[in-house]
């Protein structure tokens, strides 16, 4: 089993309350879990009303494809333009 989790810093631009970034972030969720079997958590910043830490993890038998969900979800995230990603890790954890 190979487990794969991807942080994600980003700032989202033009939003002027918490409300709005749970909208934003639930957004992202719902579509993100649509598209793929990914888990999402937000780690950090829950009560600043622009920034945002978020972790991805991915689950199964090939670390690569794990690796490429993750880096499919950057450019998904980079495409949309809902977050400026400012900062992203992948990590492969045992």
């Amino acid at each position: 089993m190979s487990v794969t989790r991807l942080v994600l810093d980003g700032v989202i631009p033009g939003c002027r309350s918490l409300k709005e970034k749970r909208r934003v972030l639930n957004s992202i969720r719902d579509r993100i879990g649509r598209r793929t079997n990914l888990a999402m958590a937000e780690l950090d910043d829950q009560d600043k009303w622009q920034r945002t830490r978020l972790l991805f993890v991915a689950a199964g038998s090939n670390s690569q494809l794990n690796r490429q969900s993750l880096e499919q979800i950057v450019t998904l995230l980079d495409e949309e333009g809902q977050i400026q990603i400012m900062d992203a890790a992948l990590e492969e954890l045992e």
